[in-house]
């Protein structure tokens, strides 16, 4: 599930929009009815990522999307662990990151906390 942009005001300064694909959650605790698909995000001006709730898990189309819109300037912003998102969409070669709340367990296959 994917974030794409927060509102901060109640006077529509911003359109906000869940965004995932079909049964998307975050971690076990949340699981929204996403209204749109991942193509969306390509008109985004900030796309937020939650943690996924699997770091080992294939995501090719979160991937796509996430490069998609990256490409079109969006704004991107990784919670937690969403920052291995960023990472293996190729967002964050050459610059070194860490997830906040990073712990042994998620950091445990090579990354540093």
């Amino acid at each position: 599930m994917v974030t794409d942009v927060v509102p901060v005001r109640h006077d529509r300064w911003y359109d906000f929009s869940v965004c995932g694909e079909a049964g998307a959650r975050v971690g076990d605790w949340l699981r929204a009815g996403t209204t749109h698909g991942l193509d969306r995000l390509a008109g985004a001006d900030t796309v937020i990522i939650p943690p996924p709730p699997d770091l080992d898990a294939s995501r090719p189309a979160l991937i796509d999307a996430v490069r998609v819109a990256h490409r079109a300037g969006a704004r991107m912003v990784a919670l937690c662990t969403g920052a291995f998102v960023l990472a293996e969409a190729g967002l964050l070669d050459g610059r070194r990151a860490t997830p906040t709340g990073c712990t042994r367990t998620c950091c445990s296959a090579g990354t540093r906390p």
